[in-house]
């Protein structure tokens, strides 16, 4: 018996056999790879100042294009990190034009963890597939730009 909100997924390669389309009518199954780039663009429900870009890079390209424009306005400064990397810095840093823009998707590493003493290559998705965190430096409203405050306790 499959679950009602599983839909709208592809799934692919050896993952039929454990998965019965039959049971998920509402989903993809492909046999072969799927080719070129997809990102999503997630703007977080609960701070305006942050959103989540997943990419899929199928085609393993050392950069991929992307529209930031559901989550920024023109003139908006932001930020980009690995999300399996979180305090290591920016990916990138910029104040958003209007365009699209080129991020680099190699060279990323995961945190290491203290229990350990390195962490398998198998366990970072790397160029394949990729999270980063969206943060806005400044924000734009109406014509003017307002740098956020945080306040620590």
């Amino acid at each position: 018996m499959g679950f009602d909100l599983v839909g709208g997924n592809q799934f692919f390669l050896g993952h039929s056999d454990v998965i019965d389309p039959a049971s998920y009518p509402d989903n993809e199954f492909l046999s072969e790879r799927p080719a070129g780039t997809q990102t999503f663009l997630r703007p977080n429900l609960y701070d305006p100042r942050r959103a989540h870009l997943v990419v899929y890079n199928w085609g393993l390209a050392e950069a991929v294009e992307v529209d930031l424009g559901e989550a920024l306005s023109i003139g908006e400064s932001f930020e980009i990190r690995n999300a399996q990397d979180y305090f290591s810095g920016p990916v990138l840093s910029t104040v958003y034009d209007g365009s699209t823009g080129s991020l680099a998707v190699t060279g990323l590493e995961p945190a290491m963890l203290a229990a350990s003493d390195s962490i398998d290559p198998v366990e970072f998705t790397g160029w394949e597939f990729n999270v980063f965190v969206l943060l806005k430096t400044s924000l734009s409203q109406g014509g003017k730009t307002f740098i956020p405050l945080v306040v620590l306790d």
